[in-house]
């Protein structure tokens, strides 16, 4: 993986992207987030950890293609009809959680076995394995 692509990959993390409209009370309402990562290298593999708490096996899907790894999915909001002035009480004060689509992409080259990538989901975090290529040792080759 080039360390620039994951500079920048890393980067765009404190710039999301966010599209969002106004709730009637005036809160923020995201359309779609950015879960956290932490990419790992070690010796012979790159460790990524992804938190989506609350999303299931099926509501991910993760590809790898040309070199690019993509993660993907929705965590949908429950629809509350009721309104704060519906006389039984129950309304919202205030809400942090985020909703919406997501999708987070790794640019790691020619350098993954895409035959040994393996993810897990545990405990609202993703875990993806991605086991590096066997780098070809150069030849020497002798003047005559």
């Amino acid at each position: 993986m080039n360390t620039m692509s994951l500079v920048n990959t890393l980067f765009e993390d404190f710039m999301p992207r966010r599209a969002s409209g106004l709730l009637s009370r005036g809160l923020e309402q995201a359309s779609f987030w950015r879960p956290r990562v932490d990419l790992k290298e070690e010796k012979d593999r790159y460790l990524l950890n992804m938190d989506i708490p609350g999303l299931t096996e099926k509501e991910v899907k993760i590809e790898f293609r040309d070199g690019v790894l993509s993660v993907s999915g929705e965590r949908k909001q429950e629809i509350n009809e009721k309104h704060e002035n519906d006389g039984d009480g129950d309304s919202y004060r205030y809400q942090e959680r985020v909703f919406g689509r997501f999708e987070r992409s790794f640019d790691f080259g020619n350098f993954i076995n895409e035959d040994g990538i393996k993810a897990n989901l545990k405990d609202g975090t993703i875990t993806i394995d991605l086991p590096k290529k066997e780098q070809k040792k150069a030849k020497t080759i002798s003047i005559n």
